[in-house]
């Protein structure tokens, strides 16, 4: 067996896998790996060609491998094998592997026998082969595609049977939270048939599944029985499912639930249905997200009311691994909360992950009895909503006995229900806290330092009034919550900040994670996914909140999901988001932590995966935050380079637009314009707005800059609204920042008018001039400062919400703009400022390169720094013109440039030792994620060696991990580098050529030098 492994594993590397990617399901994978893949190697079928391994990518299966020589499907059987692995919600792709020569199918729940692609072992294109389906970018030439990713397509059909059947019930009279109960106890019952759990005295007892739901008496004897077995803990029912309630029904609501068991053949695709899906593959934590994205579907009153957002079981298990990992020896016996439990996705994921580690531990698989000791003992789960809990509950059943190696028979009954003794319902008993749960007294001190670790995602949404709580209920709420957390900040902080903690926003999520400290045992692990304006709020309040927790607590990392808001990563979450891993013990003063960033990848986000980049230089040091507040906000959206160049300009220590304005005078000349309001009842009243009468008035974008020349219309008199503002904020001359920056770098959001007054409406933010002895020459001064790239700049790089749910200015990104003052530039930038004003206002876009030079002088950057704010707003802005082109893969030319500017930065270095780095790209083939790159330093008597062969170039494109990283070295041999860089424009800038040449000095200096020795 260890043979065959070996050579199924060398057989791989050809086409780009890692060794230690391949699980071989041969009994010899770990216990993790083991759990992941339980129904390929238990209960195997007959005439089916199983799966001899799996490849994986940060633990995600992206493709399975049959090996040809033992058994190779061939017909029908290998479109079922195609159809049954689609289900596992995983890999797209199934590979057929024979000596010299790999065959692909694409996964799908089709019965038409897919189309193979083959492609052989010697092909140049080979090595790119596993790297391009495991972090898709191009299409790789060949390669069958799938619309949707097996994952989707199992979801999709879940979501549509679900929604389909449960309104047909509805339809015959049954409400919605019924319905779902009814659909979740068949779904149940199809779980257990399909794994071959239930036993004969169970048939004995609900008789042959597919008719046990199709009458009234039938319909109750199993209803009584799931109850009986199952402690009555999930899916209630009306008067507790009675016989008299189900004789009530109509008939056809029995044909509709009896689809749902009924395993016949259904014909074509177009009408796949319950029968074509096999329970014994498809995983229960997808069931359990289904079923409870289905719920909220059907209840989105009661999942607004309670901030309800379904985890997505990736992220789940991510987060899981994570913390699993850090435990060392102690996960076998973990105790796990999650204190905003749902449908108890952490849960689930944790049963397993315990499992495996007493797995691991015991040398064998828990049974019945470990696996029950497990659930009643070391899982708890709180939450206010009874249905999520019973939701919980279905998923924890479910997860037991897919974990048991033999679960029958099924008399053998739970110790004790899981509500009351693992699931908790927190709700509060007083009417004026109904949302309130695990923040509020309900939650005992048993809870008190119980588990090792502290897990979930709690609600993100603010607390605010409504019909059903009272603004009146929401402060009372809040206050209990402060009164709940203060001792945690007290004792951990002390008495002041005790005392000045407020709960932030009225948001709950980072209340949970307060009281986190008080439920984790000392050093326990604590992981939560939090709202992302943790990160990024610069407000006061919003910087202490942050400062206090990461003191509070000893951060470990931060994954910072905003860049991924609105992908398929999380379907439907709009909110940028991000994923907590701290240790419960307060941070040290040299305390640093990881924060990683994922970017934007739609092909591979399709595949519910991101990259988490493992760079370095995102270790950040809480003083250096404590330090830069807005430090981690230019983390993410730019790199090192960006940094240093807001340190030069904040080292300038500059008043801000807003200081200049308010100490000389023009305290009165600055503001956002007037607001016509609505006119509903609880509106402010509109008043006349007489001091506007008569003026030209600027209502949207106009297009030209020189509102002198346009022909805007006056306002009229008796025009009344809610807010005319100050009459000197309109006064000429006027210059006008519309609160939405222009995506398109040709085209400018910013206005002049310096002779005639402008009434402008609430769209624009004004700064009149008029106030200044050198009136006209400040306004254009201002115009060509924010006609300039660097304000949208700073914005991206230090605004709370700029670049992470908003694409408009706040306020205080144009009132907090660091400006040089007009009297302190030099004789000769004075002189450039009319006819360079002139010449923006006539023609922006020729003109816009002459005013960022200028400005960027001004400021005292150079045309390096020039370079790094333009490449970071080419593909770090928001705007979907950015976000398109820094997924690209780099032209021939942006290629070019990229491997010039890393040699002209490595060669001064070199050039002190007498040597020459050559720079060129060695592997560049469309549809592969990495483009390989050839560094070579070289005596310069001798030339430029060769390129690397093959061999070199296979193995450095085998070894980079396709999740982990965006760039790889390897050093092959003295004086040679071979670098995989992820085939993204975003990564091939000039900047990342001048980061990734200033990180080879310091990293592989003594690789580069080895060639003089050579």
């Amino acid at each position: 067996m260890a043979t065959d492994s070996l050579d199924l594993r060398a057989q791989l590397r050809p086409y780009g896998a890692r060794s230690a990617d391949i699980v071989l399901l041969d009994g010899s994978a770990t216990p993790v790996e083991q759990l992941r893949y339980l129904d390929l190697t238990r209960g195997r079928h007959a005439e089916l060609a199983w799966p001899n391994a799996v490849v994986e990518a940060a633990g995600q299966p992206v493709l399975h491998v049959v090996d040809a020589s033992q058994a190779r499907p061939d017909g029908p059987p290998l479109a079922r094998l195609c159809r049954v692995l689609a289900l596992r919600a995983g890999a797209d792709h199934l590979a057929l592997l024979e000596p010299g020569r790999i065959t692909i199918y694409p996964l799908a729940l089709s019965a038409e026998r897919p189309n193979p692609w083959t492609i052989e072992r010697d092909d140049p294109a080979a090595p790119g082969l596993i790297p391009a389906i495991a972090a898709p970018s191009d299409p790789y030439p060949g390669l069958p595609s799938r619309p949707v990713s097996a994952a989707t397509a199992v979801h999709d059909l879940l979501i549509g049977l679900l929604t389909r059947t449960t309104e047909t019930l509805t339809n015959y009279g049954i409400a919605h939270l019924d319905a779902l109960s009814l659909v979740g106890r068949a779904l149940f019952i199809r779980f257990l048939a399909d794994r071959q759990i239930l036993g004969d005295r169970d048939a004995v007892t609900i008789g042959p599944v597919e008719t046990c739901l199709d009458s009234s008496a039938s319909a109750t004897r199993t209803s009584r029985w799931l109850d009986d077995t199952f402690n009555g803990d999930f899916l209630p029912l009306p008067r507790k499912g009675s016989r008299a309630w189900f004789r009530g029904l109509d008939d056809r609501v029995f044909h509709e639930l009896g689809q749902v068991l009924r395993r016949s053949p259904t014909g074509d695709p177009p009408q796949l249905g319950w029968s074509d899906l096999l329970f014994d593959h498809i995983p229960v934590s997808l069931l359990s997200q289904v079923y409870e994205h289905h719920a909220h579907h059907f209840d989105p009153d009661g999942a607004r009311r309670t901030s309800v957002l379904y985890t997505p079981r990736h992220i789940a298990a991510y987060m899981i691994d994570e913390v699993f990992a850090a435990l060392d020896g102690s996960a076998a016996h973990a105790r796990i909360l999650d204190p905003a439990a749902g449908g108890g996705v952490f849960l689930v994921e944790a049963f397993r992950r315990i499992a495996a580690a007493r797995w691991q531990t015991d040398g064998a698989p828990p049974d019945t009895t470990k696996l029950r000791s497990i659930l009643h003992n070391q899982l708890c789960g709180l939450d206010i909503s009874e249905p999520a809990l019973r939701l919980c509950s279905f998923g924890l059943y479910l997860t037991a006995l897919e974990l048991d190696p033999g679960p029958q028979p099924l008399s053998r009954r739970f110790d004790q229900p899981l509500l009351g003794s693992v699931l908790h319902n927190v709700r509060s008993t007083d009417a004026r806290h109904p949302y309130i749960g695990s923040l509020g007294t309900t939650v005992g001190s048993q809870h008190r330092h119980a588990y090792d670790i502290v897990i979930g995602n709690p609600p993100w949404s603010t607390w605010s009034a409504t019909r059903e709580v009272p603004t009146a209920a929401v402060d009372a709420q809040v206050r209990e919550v402060e009164a709940t957390i203060r001792p945690i900040v007290r004792e951990r902080l002390g008495e002041a900040a005790g005392q000045r903690y407020t709960m932030l926003d009225k948001v709950p999520d980072l209340p949970f994670v307060w009281r986190a400290l008080d439920w984790a045992r000392p050093g326990g692990r604590i992981a939560f996914v939090v709202h992302g304006r943790f990160l990024f709020k610069q407000s006061e309040a919003g910087q202490r909140s942050r400062s206090d927790l990461m003191h509070a607590a000893t951060f470990t990392g931060i994954v910072n999901g905003a860049a991924v808001r609105q992908s398929q990563f999380w379907p439907n979450v709009a909110a940028p988001f991000c994923i907590l891993f701290a240790q419960n013990q307060p941070a040290a003063e040299d305390s640093s932590f990881w924060f990683v960033s994922p970017t934007l990848e739609d092909q591979l986000h399709a595949k519910a995966r991101w990259r988490i980049d493992g760079d370095p230089t995102r270790c950040v040091q809480l003083a250096e935050l404590d330090a830069r507040p807005t430090l981690l906000k230019t983390l993410f959206r730019g790199t090192q380079l960006d940094a240093q160049i807001l340190g030069r300009i904040e080292s300038l220590n500059l008043d801000t637009l807003v200081e200049i304005w308010d100490r000389h005078g023009g305290k009165q000349h600055h503001g956002q314009g007037f607001k016509v309001g609505g006119t509903t009842p609880t509106s402010r009243p509109q008043e006349p707005a007489r001091e506007l009468w008569g003026m030209r008035a600027l209502r949207e974008r106009p297009s030209a800059q020189a509102l002198d020349d346009l022909k805007l219309p006056r306002i009229r008199r008796g025009f009344a609204c809610q807010h005319p503002r100050k009459r000197t904020i309109y006064t000429a001359p006027l210059l006008l920042i519309a609160e939405t920056p222009a995506s398109d770098p040709d085209e400018l959001n910013v206005y002049l008018a310096l002779e005639e007054d402008i009434a402008y409406n609430q769209s624009f933010r004004g700064f009149s001039c008029a106030w200044h002895a050198q009136s006209e020459l400040l306004a254009r001064y201002i115009f060509l400062i924010f006609g300039s790239c660097l304000p949208v700049y700073r914005a991206l790089l230090t605004s709370g919400k700029f670049g992470v749910e908003r694409d408009i200015y706040e306020a205080d990104d144009l009132r907090n703009f660091p400006l040089r003052p007009l009297e302190s530039l030099s004789t000769a930038a004075s002189a450039q400022i009319v006819p360079l004003s002139d010449a923006l206002l006539a023609d922006p876009a020729r003109t816009r390169a002459s005013v960022d030079a200028w400005v960027c002088k001004v400021y005292g950057l150079s045309n390096k720094d020039l370079q790094v704010v333009h490449d970071t707003l080419a593909v770090a802005s928001p705007f979907s013109a950015a976000r398109k082109r820094a997924q690209q893969r780099p032209t021939e030319l942006a290629l070019t440039t990229y491997l010039e500017v890393l040699r002209t930065t490595l060669q001064p270095f070199l050039g002190r030792h007498e040597l020459e780095i050559a720079a060129r790209h060695a592997r560049n083939v469309p549809g592969e994620p990495w483009i390989l790159l050839q560094l070579d330093a070289y005596a310069r008597a001798s030339g430029p060696p060769l390129l690397s062969d093959r061999r070199a170039l296979l193995d450095t494109l085998a070894d980079a991990d396709p999740l982990g990283a965006s760039r790889v070295t390897v050093v092959t041999t003295p004086g040679q580098l071979l670098i995989a860089v992820i085939a993204q424009f975003r990564y091939f800038t000039a900047s990342q050529a001048r980061l990734l040449g200033l990180e080879l000095v310091h990293e592989q200096a003594a690789a580069l030098l080895a060639a003089s020795q050579a």
